[in-house]
């Protein structure tokens, strides 16, 4: 389950996630982060009669594409070429094991293909052939997302075939969710068919889309060089599945379609292994492979940039240059390779691809070639070229278009644009203008939990940025846009309780945005008005953007206190809701001290006792707490826990044991073990392969020792690997420890401090509520 993509400048989680949903999972890889990409650092508000010190926690801008998930880094040249021998070794094995298993002259290959818009969705099927025991399969969340998403096919059973006459029975159990409970349906059918000399391909076709409700089928599939062959019975409807023909590779391939569900599922490395498995049964005798058509080829390009092995994908483009018929295809693959180059730091390659993609790309993904192109100008430090490219706009036809395509990535791609824009606008000293491009994002309404996350980190970072301004007002006004939960929301509500006491400032003048917006002609024409209304209110199209559009004229704002006594009662409800949390997280730290100082500002001398002895408690059971991971570190647990685990779930956990959760901060590493949980994966099906060839077998092929001699020195050089990635996690991870200890521990010092002063104040505790709170130089 990977791609090559994912962290970028500054340890920002990154992908450039393409515009169709079947171009799969991004992958993860580290970026070099430029220097000039924060916003001013040790943000200070001077201590006066309206302000206090704030502590330092500026959010560094860094560009960003669209995110969705974290996944292996792409391996050097050298080592993607044995990864590429891995996977094919993997093939030769699998082929190998099959053939010892079940001969291919008495193999039957078990498909099922759903189509039909109807909401009817399988949720287990039993199948029968001839006189064996009947089989059940439940089918994952997953694999039934993946046969309702698409019409390809998905291979449920490789079985071997009795003598004649042969029969399949299938039963279907059906769901489909009402406005109350969900509803069931049970579809059968029965089938006989002649002898026919393996290996047999049948398909049970499933459509949902019939007024009489789902129906089901069974087909035959025939490759072009095998003879065809009778098929006898009747279907549920009784109408005779007959036989369909295909070209081994393209896209009515079931071996094809089964790969491109596997990929759908998540598992990138099984769908790669399942195409080149492809290529080895149908090599020729000379050993040359066979003429695939071209989905095949593509759909392995794609699969090998899943995996991060960039050189063979970027070779396959270009021996495939030469057909006509599907160079956008050609060109659509070409970027997003170009993307994962530019994830790398491949600046170069990145740049040529783009050069490549060009000429031939579908005007529908030229808004992501130019996100892709103003990212690449913003790494090699042409500011003002990514400026100037990020602010290019489509023809709202195309955007429509983009939309209608592919919904969510259509919108997500064009926030993230945005960000990005606002990031090269900052770097060419346009402040106003990058600030407003920020607040267009953090006004964005939406669902979706990715484009949420974007809003939040736009609302941050704008307004800690107007808190170091002395801009309490309007930092409270955007502030207060961050959601109450996420990843941004305890730097969000620390910011809040400090703008309390923040001078209010003065209401702050927006850049009017359509008027900068560089349009390109619109071939089509202007959309009809109810569909321009309808993007508009989905935020496809943003009223502010159109060339007569006016946004709003000054940045949001909030009500400031009425003074700096109802400013710290305030803060103090604000920390009070952030003191609850994880107290492992600094923030929530920061919160406990900062509502121990409020108390001390409102002369409560009890209360800020309180919360100081509240604060240290706290502080000294999260130094317990790392001392424990430190532990864990060193007696070897960690270890062992990183070079088993196999799935992301595992890695998840084991980082919230040592509570480094997905920030920024922490993508590098969480890149790095994923990357090592894909080399135990692979080792892990390295040795299966291994095991199963030197059981014995009283039939198939024998097995050339010198292939069990390659896969176990391939998984020796992979352990190496993974032993490298280990020791480089496990020095990171005690790094951060070390931090978070140093850091911890000044907290505790602070606390204890401010609290053997108060208990040194004899007439502390007598001072109340009536009394004056100092303003200015008069504060302790």
């Amino acid at each position: 389950m990977s791609r090559t993509l994912s962290l970028l400048v500054a340890g920002l989680l990154l992908s450039t996630q393409p515009l169709h949903a079947e171009d799969g999972v991004p992958a993860a890889a580290v970026f070099p982060p430029p220097e000039d990409l924060a916003l001013p650092a040790e943000p200070v508000i001077e201590a006066g009669p309206e302000s206090v010190a704030v502590p330092a926690a500026e959010i560094p801008l860094a560009p960003v594409l669209p995110a969705t998930s974290l996944t292996a880094a792409v391996p050097s040249r050298d080592a993607q070429g044995l990864e590429y021998e891995i996977h094919r070794l993997l093939a030769v094995a699998g082929v190998l094991n099959e053939a010892r298993s079940i001969p291919s002259s008495q193999r039957v290959d078990l498909y099922l293909r759903q189509n039909g818009l109807g909401r009817w969705s399988i949720a287990s099927l039993q199948y029968t052939l001839d006189d064996g025991v009947a089989q059940t399969l439940t089918l994952e969340a997953a694999q039934t997302a993946a046969l309702a998403a698409s019409g390809s096919a998905l291979r449920i059973a490789r079985l071997p075939l009795g003598a004649s006459p042969r029969g399949l029975r299938v039963e279907l159990r059906l769901v489909k969710a009402g406005n109350g409970d969900a509803l069931s349906k049970d579809v059968s059918a029965e089938f006989r068919f002649d002898s026919f000399r393996g290996p047999i391909e049948l398909a049970v076709l499933l459509d949902t889309g019939t007024l009489a409700g789902p129906s089901l089928r069974l087909q035959r599939l025939v490759a072009s060089e095998q003879s065809g062959g009778k098929l006898l019975g009747l279907d549920l409807d009784g109408l005779t599945g007959g036989s369909s023909r295909y070209q081994p590779g393209d896209n009515s391939d079931p071996a094809l379609g089964h790969a491109r569900q596997l990929l759908k599922m998540g598992d990138s490395r099984a769908a790669l292994v399942e195409l080149l498995s492809i290529a080895e049964r149908r090599r020729l005798p000379s050993g040359a492979l066979p003429n695939f058509e071209s989905p095949y080829w593509l759909e392995t390009a794609r699969l090998l940039r899943e995996e991060g092995l960039l050189d063979r994908a970027q070779k396959i483009c270009d021996d495939l240059s030469s057909r006509r018929a599907i160079r956008s295809e050609i060109a659509i693959e070409r970027l997003a390779i170009g993307e994962a180059r530019l994830a790398i730091g491949d600046l170069a390659g990145a740049e040529q691809l783009f050069a490549l993609a060009k000429p031939r790309l579908p005007e529908y993904r030229l808004p992501d070639l130019r996100t892709a192109t103003g990212m690449l100008q913003l790494a090699q430090a042409r500011s003002r070229e990514a400026s100037e490219t990020l602010n290019g706009s489509s023809p709202d036809s195309v955007e429509a278009f983009r939309y209608m395509a592919s919904s969510v990535e259509a919108v997500r791609a064009t926030a993230y644009g945005r960000y990005n824009l606002a990031i090269a606008t900052l770097r060419n000293g346009d402040v106003k203008t990058a600030l407003s491009w920020l607040d267009l994002l953090g006004r964005t309404d939406s669902n979706d939990p990715e484009l949420l996350a974007l809003r939040d980190k736009a609302n941050l970072a704008l307004g800690w940025h107007f808190l170091q301004e002395k801009q309490g007002r309007t930092a409270l006004g955007v502030l207060g846009r961050v959601r109450s939960e996420g990843l941004s929301s305890n730097r969000a509500l620390l910011g809040m309780g400090w703008a309390q006491l923040a001078p209010a400032g003065e209401r702050l003048k927006r850049t009017q945005l359509g008027r900068n917006v560089l349009r390109a002609p619109d071939q089509i024409g202007d959309l009809p008005a109810p569909v321009r209304n309808s993007l508009e209110r989905l935020r496809v199209l943003d009223p502010e953007l159109a060339s007569n559009g006016i946004g709003p004229s000054s940045f949001e704002r909030d009500d400031p206190p009425k003074d700096r006594r109802e400013g710290l009662q305030r803060a103090l409800q604000i920390w009070n809701l952030l003191i609850v949390r994880d107290e492992r997280d600094p923030a929530v730290q920061e919160a406990r001290l900062a509502v121990a100082y409020a108390h001390d500002q409102l002369r409560d001398g009890v209360a800020a006792r309180d919360a100081y002895g509240v604060a240290i408690d706290s502080l000294r059971k999260v130094d317990v707490a790392i001392a424990e991971e430190t532990a864990f570190v060193n007696s070897g647990e960690l270890r062992a826990a990183l070079t088993t685990m196999t799935d992301q779930a595992t890695l998840f956990d084991t980082l919230d044991k040592l509570h480094m959760p997905p920030e920024p901060s922490t993508f590098p590493l969480i890149a790095s073990l994923d990357r090592l949980q894909q080399r135990n994966r692979l080792q892990q099906a390295l040795a299966d392969a291994r095991l199963r060839l030197e059981l014995p077998s009283d039939s198939g092929p024998a097995v050339p020792a010198d292939l069990i001699n390659r896969l176990a020195s391939f998984e020796t050089w992979l352990g190496k690997q993974r032993t490298a990635i280990a020791d480089q996690a496990e020095t990171t991870i005690k790094a951060r420890l070390g931090a978070r200890r140093d850091t911890t521990r000044d907290y505790l010092k602070t606390a204890l401090l401010s609290l053997a002063r108060l208990q040194d104040t004899p007439d502390f505790d007598t001072r109340g509520q009536d009394t004056p709170v100092c303003e200015g130089s008069a504060c302790p």
